[in-house]
């Protein structure tokens, strides 16, 4: 699921800042494949690209991780959201199956980052 919340949040940030996959390739001394495969979730940035995704967004490592983090946290609180029996958020990304949990990720990262949806807040 990080590899997924982290694409989405990457591809996000691109599309804010009104990059292409290729101008963000060329900040991060990448190619667009390799940009490609990380929004998509096929692949995880190293720790020497994840720095240079950041600095190319403006960012710390650490506010880029605190943004992954949040959409984390937010896709399962979605997950939570959306299950009628109290089930767990991991049980109910283990059943939604992959192209409903990329659905889930994309609402919770756009509500996160573009502030227009409000999640529920979690039950105690």
């Amino acid at each position: 699921m990080f590899a997924l919340v982290l694409g989405t949040v990457v591809e996000r940030l691109r599309r804010q800042r009104a990059m292409t996959q290729t101008a963000l390739a060329l900040k991060v001394g990448g190619s667009q494949a390799v940009i490609s495969r990380i929004e998509s979730g096929k692949m995880q940035p190293d720790a020497l690209m994840y720095g240079k995704l950041a600095t190319a967004f403006g960012m710390t490592v650490q506010g880029l991780d605190e943004q992954v983090k949040e959409a984390v946290t937010a896709t399962k609180r979605a997950a939570q959201a959306v299950s009628e029996r109290g089930t767990s958020a991991d049980e109910v990304m283990a059943t939604v199956g992959l192209l409903a949990l990329g659905g889930l990720i994309a609402f919770a990262v756009a509500a996160l980052l573009d502030g227009s949806v409000q999640l529920p807040k979690p039950k105690v």
